[in-house]
């Protein structure tokens, strides 16, 4: 499930879902979306693989409301967690 949503950052306030899904809909059939603009974020889920991974390469080409989107994947907490203390423990020597 998780190669499947995608976290959006550096979205315009003025987004409505609607528009957030339209455009997320050219990469792809989108299962459902959320916003949260006062944080600038965004979630999009899709329905397959192959479109989540379109949208994560292409949407960063594309402007999104004269704004340059930053797309990854959703990691769960725990394995994002893991991994930040990995980077840190391979920094750290």
């Amino acid at each position: 499930m998780q190669l499947l949503n995608l976290v959006v950052k550096n979205v315009d306030p003025s987004t409505t879902k609607a528009e957030f899904e339209e455009f997320f809909g050219h990469f792809g059939q989108v299962n459902n979306s959320k916003l949260n603009v006062e944080s600038q974020l965004g979630f999009v889920c899709f329905q397959d693989r192959e479109s989540a991974r379109n949208a994560k390469e292409n949407a960063p080409r594309q402007l999104f409301k004269n704004r340059r989107l930053i797309v990854n994947f959703c990691e769960p907490r725990e394995s994002r967690r893991i991994s930040l203390e990995e980077q840190f423990d391979k920094r750290a020597y």
